[in-house]
């Protein structure tokens, strides 16, 4: 989650610390799961509509 919307939407529900720790959790296991090769498992942390573009290569 990026942009300060989201944070805010969350801050509505969760305190500060508890933001944090589903931050931790989700990178956790979005890097999890691609060394593991479960692009299933790392495409389900993404918005339905979203996109994941590697990181060295041009668009």
């Amino acid at each position: 989650m990026s942009n300060n919307f989201e944070s805010k939407n969350l801050s509505f529900y969760f305190s500060d610390r508890e933001i944090k720790e589903i931050y931790k959790a989700t990178i956790s296991l979005y890097f999890t799961s691609l060394n593991a090769q479960n692009f299933e498992a790392t495409a389900s942390l993404f918005a339905k509509d979203g996109v994941l573009y590697p990181p060295l290569r041009k668009r």
